[in-house]
């Protein structure tokens, strides 16, 4: 083989060497999931930032701020989970299907789940929850119009149609509200974060 074949060959193998690197970086990624102390307007220990622009083409009488209202009044002070997904984003149908797979048992722990989507027509919503034997799980409110995007961090514009860095994204309040985690990537310890008792402590 002549300088020029060796060269091509170590070039190759070099070329090999970073992507199986790149490869066991990925295959790392999904490990652990992704927790952030702020997002957007979203801020660990503080309240959820309200939100109007969130409804249900079920319960026309349904909010978000109503929703949590009402669970302090019955002094139940059950958690919620805020899963915030699109169709066109595989890693969210990937998170939905292991809250599913959990909801039972959150349930059972006093855990609620409330799937909100990002800027997407509730036609082709229901038709996809349907698809993926989602429809009738879980609560569905709608950001129609994608007014969310900055606020809680999803897009860099307010409305905007660009795909969003920041799906599928979790928040796990606690029985008062409160934001505990903001979750951007749902790893192996996804549904172990949603239920440790350092995601609901509430307030004194």
């Amino acid at each position: 083989m002549g300088s020029r074949g060796t060269k091509k060959a170590i070039s190759f193998l070099i070329m090999c060497g970073l992507w199986m690197a790149l490869a066991r970086a990925d295959a790392k990624s999904v490990d652990k999931s992704i927790s952030h102390l702020t997002l957007g307007q979203l801020t660990v220990g503080n309240q959820l930032p309200p939100f109007n622009a969130f409804v249900s083409y079920n319960d026309p009488n349904w909010s978000l701020k109503r929703m949590l209202r009402k669970n302090l009044e019955s002094k139940t002070h059950d958690r919620f989970v805020l899963s915030f997904f699109r169709t066109d984003c595989p890693p969210c149908l990937t998170g939905l299907k292991t809250l599913k797979d959990h909801h039972s048992v959150l349930a059972h722990q006093g855990i609620h789940i409330v799937l909100i989507n990002y800027n997407e027509r509730p036609r082709t919503v229901d038709t996809w929850l349907e698809h993926n034997g989602l429809k009738g799980v879980f609560f569905v409110g709608y950001d129609k119009y994608g007014y969310s995007g900055t606020e809680y961090g999803i897009t860099t514009s307010s409305g905007g149609q660009a795909p969003s860095a920041n799906l599928p994204l979790t928040v796990i309040l606690n029985g008062h509200g409160v934001v505990q985690r903001i979750i951007t990537a749902e790893g192996t310890d996804y549904i172990d974060l949603i239920k440790s008792p350092f995601s609901f402590r509430d307030p004194p």
